[in-house]
């Protein structure tokens, strides 16, 4: 794995951890999105926090042919960091597309437990993307029904 790959991730993930450390309930959005930069597509970073006045914009300097390698690694460490987590929760990776008008959105919202929710959008149109996605997807079902099963022996005791 690339080392640049795992410091961005790792940016992302202490931004995610600050802004929902609030105790105060916050709507904040980031998305990672494709910008030409230097004639390349790069990924880049926006973060709002319009409660707090907070703006950031980052070039991510991730190269659009390492853009598979980010996402699989960044869905593997949000399951890592906030599955299991009591404070903050994250779920599915899902998307809205209106039929006529409105925003349109892909990605997956991350809570805390006094309300505030994050809403992190994310794509990208590469198959393998939905590979990944479809991964990280099972993973949150796969755990929901552990404790499913978990809650169901205990009411049987």
């Amino acid at each position: 794995m690339n080392n640049k790959i795992k410091e961005r991730v790792n940016l992302i993930i202490e931004y995610i951890e600050q802004i929902l450390a609030d105790n105060m309930k916050i709507e904040s959005n980031i998305e990672i999105n494709r910008e030409i930069i230097d004639g390349n597509k790069t990924l880049v970073l926006d973060i709002y926090v319009p409660i707090r006045n907070f703006e950031r914009h980052f070039n991510l300097d991730i190269l659009e042919e390492n853009e598979i390698d980010f996402y699989k690694y960044f869905m593997n460490i949000l399951i890592e960091k906030f599955m299991k987590s009591d404070f903050i929760g994250i779920t599915k990776y899902y998307m809205i597309r209106p039929e006529f008008f409105g925003n349109s959105f892909s990605g997956i919202d991350i809570t805390n437990i006094s309300g505030s929710c994050l809403k992190l959008a994310f794509g990208s149109s590469k198959e393998e993307f939905i590979e990944h996605v479809n991964s990280y997807n099972t993973k949150i079902d796969n755990y929901l029904d552990l404790l499913r099963d978990n809650n169901n022996q205990k009411g049987l005791s």
